[in-house]
């Protein structure tokens, strides 16, 4: 747990992520006895689906269903990270065009300002996505 706990501290002080909210509970400290269970249906492909996520998330399958189905989607490690990372490309990608706009006007420059717009605009679209 305290890995854990000094992972998402790193992760927070990055500046692309300090917007995001991560909320860490534990039933450790809430101390709270959960007596009543609720029974669902799957097929076998939805069962191993939510095992292998709740695996990936280092939860039981238990609290990771009812932290999903209480506080909606739950922020993956890889997210936080692919979050990160879309920010960086985003950042560069923003650099490289206020570095062609400087240039001189070519034909090629402004198509090569266009792609880049493009290329910003899905990463801002993917950002929203998982935002």
């Amino acid at each position: 747990m305290q890995g854990m706990f000094l992972w998402v501290q790193k992760t927070l002080r990055q500046p692309s992520c300090r917007p995001m909210f991560v909320t860490l509970t534990y039933s450790v400290y809430m101390k709270e006895n959960r007596d009543i269970s609720i029974k669902i249906r799957l097929t076998e492909a939805e069962k191993e689906q939510l095992l292998q996520r709740s695996k990936e998330e280092g939860k039981s399958l238990s609290s990771f269903i009812r932290e999903s189905a209480l506080k909606g989607r739950s922020i993956s490690k890889t997210d936080v990270q692919m979050i990160y990372e879309l920010r960086k490309i985003g950042a560069n990608i923003n650099q490289l065009a206020k570095h062609i706009n400087t240039l001189p006007s070519d034909e090629n420059i402004l198509y090569s300002l266009d792609r880049i717009n493009q290329y910003l605009s899905d990463v801002e679209t993917i950002n929203r996505k998982l935002l």
